[in-house]
């Protein structure tokens, strides 16, 4: 039997509205309609950022260049208290607590999130703060007690969430920890530190065991933590040490702080960090990296020449037809650096120009960023200064000395009617013997020392032939 029209219309308007009204209780209730599934990032070097300004977080990564650092910001959210993200090495997204409703989020590249739901086992006026992922998969969070109790009175305990089924067990400490903002997972642990240094820096096992591994001898709060393979890195204030936010290495076994690289950064309320913890901490060019070359002139001559230079640059050995030697690292861009060339008999250190290989941090590649073209003592060994600040970290420079000789053309008239008779001439520093005559052509020798005078002790000509006047 045919339905009735007017009957099909209305069904189809009924059917539309109910759909309608359940996608916007799904959207009331926090629930995820994805409009496309997230993509997982890649489990590399990367460190994440969230930065929070009042209602406002940023979230992105930290791009290292020129020996400083900024953060990219891939997108900004508001209306949830995200107070710290990590990552879950096992299925490459990234998660973060809502501290207000307890809720997980699952977040994408790009930070395109869902909300998974409501984290059982967490209450919801406790405060939960460092949030980290440790290579089993699950989700660590602190746990401060209960909203009442300032949080600086100490973490209580662990939370480990199961993001499968989004429930929290708790984790009792085995002793007293101070509140962290931070969990940087190394070797088997979560490392923290104490900014009152009442306990240092210290860390944390997935079982709750605390263990003290020495001072926070800078006694700073740090704002975020990452772990790697190779090490453990602290985002701190270092306005003590007269910069603006740093990051620390840390010594996992002493604790001992090593500063990494500064630079000035956007303050927020407050921050998170997270990164791949099966992934090695990026490799930061903190100094620029030096590298000699040579050239000789007249004609390339294949003359060993040795060049060195101070502020972490040692001696090389290199010649005309070599041409480069390999590259070198200065320990610190913000000194003075020497260069020095050993001297060779019968040449003189002309002059020192070094060149920009790359362009990070402002640097135009190809632009010569020192030249010194006072020229040396022939046969003495040369020195140029570099002052602080010439190179800038983060970059490749070619330093190329230019060595010389001078080049004596030795020529011969005859009187009368230039006679065709052959002369032997001969000189010192350099110059060795030679045949001419008024036909031919002239003689071309390099002088060795062009600073020293062609005088009879330098220059001697001796003629074969009695010389014959018109």
């Amino acid at each position: 039997m045919r339905t009735p029209a007017r009957l099909q219309h209305f069904v189809s308007v009924r059917l539309r509205y109910f759909f309608a009204m359940a996608i916007a209780v799904l959207l009331l209730v926090g629930m995820s309609v994805p409009a496309r599934a997230l993509t997982p990032f890649t489990c590399d070097s990367t460190l994440y950022m969230r930065v929070g300004n009042g209602s406002t977080i940023n979230f992105g990564y930290l791009v290292f260049e020129g020996g400083t650092y900024t953060m990219n910001v891939v997108r900004t959210t508001s209306g949830i208290n995200f107070t710290d993200i990590a990552y879950n090495p096992l299925d490459n997204y990234i998660y973060a607590l809502d501290t207000d409703t307890k809720e997980l989020y699952r977040f994408g590249v790009g930070f395109e999130y869902v909300n998974l739901g409501r984290v059982s086992g967490v209450a919801l006026d406790n405060w939960t703060g460092a949030q980290s992922f440790a290579p089993d998969g699950f989700l660590y969070i602190t746990n401060g007690g209960r909203r009442t109790n300032p949080p600086n009175l100490g973490i209580h305990s662990l939370y480990k969430v199961n993001i499968s089924n989004l429930t929290a067990t708790e984790i009792p400490l085995s002793s007293r920890a101070k509140s962290a903002s931070e969990l940087a997972w190394y070797n088997g642990r979560f490392y923290l530190a104490d900014p009152d240094n009442e306990i240092g820096t210290y860390t944390i096992t997935t079982t709750g065991q605390v263990q003290t591994i020495g001072p926070n001898d800078l006694r700073l709060m740090p704002l975020a933590g990452w772990g790697g393979t190779n090490g453990v890195w602290f985002f701190q204030l270092g306005r003590r040490l007269g910069y603006g936010l740093v990051i620390f290495s840390i010594d996992v076994n002493t604790g001992a702080p090593t500063m990494v690289v500064a630079g000035n950064f956007e303050v927020g309320d407050n921050w998170g960090s997270a990164n791949c913890i099966l992934a090695p901490l990026p490799d930061v060019k903190t100094g620029a990296r030096i590298r000699f070359a040579k050239t000789t002139v007249p004609g390339g001559v294949n003359q060993n020449f040795a060049v060195s230079g101070t502020n972490g640059l040692s001696q090389v050995t290199i010649n005309s037809t070599t041409g480069l030697s390999d590259y070198q690292e200065l320990t610190d861009v913000k000194v003075d650096t020497t260069f020095t060339e050993q001297g060779v008999a019968g040449w003189r250190g002309q002059r020192l120009v070094c060149v920009a290989e790359t362009s990070n941090g402002g640097v135009v590649r190809g632009s010569t960023v020192y030249s010194n073209l006072t020229p040396g003592t022939a046969g003495a060994s040369y020195t140029s200064v570099a002052p602080a600040n010439t190179f800038v970290a983060g970059n490749d420079y070619t330093c190329t000395f230019t060595n010389d000789r001078t080049r004596i053309n030795f020529a011969k008239v005859t009187r009368p009617a230039n006679a065709n008779q052959s002369f032997t001439v001969t000189g010192t520093n350099g110059i060795g013997q030679v045949m001419i005559n008024a036909a031919g052509q002239r003689a071309t020798h390099e002088m060795a020392m062009p600073r020293q005078r062609g005088t009879a002790a330098s220059v001697m000509v001796v003629a074969a032939a009695t010389f014959a006047t018109g």
